[in-house]
């Protein structure tokens, strides 16, 4: 069965990332990182942000 993702879930996490590369000057290993941990997020809970 192939998981759902929430379409404004999303976008918000993208722009996160964006910011995070381009205001806070993060590297890519911090930004992946950030990224394993808001997808541990989203699988544990279906809530939107």
């Amino acid at each position: 069965m192939a998981r759902k993702y929430c379409e404004e879930n999303e976008r918000i996490k993208r722009q996160y990332m964006s910011y995070l590369k381009q205001a806070k000057g993060q590297d890519q290993k911090s930004l992946d990182k950030e990224k394993d941990q808001t997808q541990h997020h989203q699988s544990t809970s279906l809530a939107t942000f």
